[in-house]
C-alpha cells in the first residue's frame, strides 16, 4: 500500500506525538480520519487548507496501523471519481513515519516549510 498521509494542526500534532493514540474530530464526527494519498494532497490542500498557517504534513505507514484503512469516495467534496482513504479508527503514534510543516498560500499553492 502507497503512503498515507494526514493533514493536521501543529495543536493536533503534538496530541499525536505526545499519545499513544490519535483521533481525530472527524473520528467522532463522521466515524474515520481524513487520509490522502501523495497524489491527492495538492487537491485536498487547494479546497481545504487555502491560507491556512501551522499545518502539517503527518506521514503514516499504512503497514504499522492498527485501524481499518478503506478507499471511498470522497466527503466533503464533490465525487470526482476516486477513492480517498479513510482510517476507521484512531492513529496509532508507532505509524507515524515523519511530518513536516507546510507553507500554504492563499491559491491553496503549499511547500514544505524546511
Amino acid at each position: 500500500m502507497d503512503k498515507l498521509f494526514h493533514i493536521i494542526s501543529k495543536d493536533d500534532l503534538q496530541r499525536a506525538l505526545s499519545l499513544d493514540y490519535y483521533a481525530a474530530e472527524s473520528l467522532e464526527v463522521e466515524g474515520f480520519i481524513h487520509l490522502a494519498y501523495e497524489n491527492q494532497l495538492a487537491k485536498i490542500i487547494k479546497l481545504f487548507f487555502a491560507g491556512a498557517k501551522n499545518i502539517y504534513l503527518l506521514e503514516l505507514d499504512p503497514s504499522q496501523l492498527n485501524a481499518e484503512v478503506i478507499d471511498e469516495a470522497p466527503v466533503g467534496i464533490d465525487n470526482d471519481g476516486e477513492l480517498y482513504p479513510h482510517l476507521y479508527g484512531p492513529i496509532n503514534r508507532n505509524a507515524i513515519s515523519g511530518y513536516q510543516e507546510l507553507v500554504i498560500d492563499n491559491k491553496g499553492c503549499f511547500t514544505n516549510a524546511g
